[in-house]
């Protein structure tokens, strides 16, 4: 009999988890990566989100499209990057890209653009919140979003932007140990020794 009372013990915090642990999953993430300048390459786009079409508009700008996005526009929300030291395209605020949500009656879009250039010059960072860019990745828009075809979710979208390459240590030691027998190599010419 203690034996039985002992085991019900051990299983309930089991049992407990395994009912919690079982519920929806309802959490799923967005993530841009653009790359350093010059490289060529297109951002890089990563999601969890099922259903979604990811769309490469061009070398700096990407998005996540859900459904087929032609209905009433319900809602916009988003952010402006900031990059330290750098005034942005609209001579003002400093904003180089921007990711945005829209929220449509029948789907969603969450567009990364880089050095935004929309028609006319109008920028639409006005109002927007802003975040200064980092080069690491930075959640810049996170909450519980009510999105059509997923219902109410639990939304993350990450940026990294303006990355600057950052040389690995073992090849500044090459380069050091280099310039080092190059000096060596150097006073032996130069001294005769």
């Amino acid at each position: 009999m203690r034996r039985t009372a002992n085991l019900r013990w051990l299983l309930a915090p089991v049992v407990l988890v395994g009912l919690v642990w079982t519920g929806t999953a309802s959490a799923y993430f967005v993530s841009f990566i653009e790359p350093a300048d010059g490289t060529g390459t297109n951002v890089v786009v990563t999601t969890d989100i099922p259903g979604v079409s990811v769309d490469l508009l061009n070398g700096e700008t990407a998005a996540v499209d859900v459904g087929p996005r032609s209905g009433t526009l319900l809602s916009v929300q988003g952010v402006g990057l900031i990059q330290p030291g750098i005034v942005g395209e609209d001579g003002v605020s400093g904003v180089s890209d921007i990711v945005l949500l829209q929220i449509l009656s029948d789907g969603f879009r969450v567009l990364f653009e880089s050095d935004p250039d929309f028609a006319g010059g109008v920028i639409p960072t006005q109002g927007l919140p802003q975040v200064t860019e980092t080069g690491s990745p930075q959640v810049v828009l996170s909450g519980p979003f009510t999105l059509p075809g997923l219902g109410t979710i639990d939304l993350t979208v990450t940026a990294q932007s303006d990355l600057t390459p950052v040389p690995e240590p073992m090849t500044m030691v090459l380069g050091g140990t280099g310039l080092l027998a190059l000096a060596y190599a150097g006073r032996r010419r130069l001294f005769g020794q």
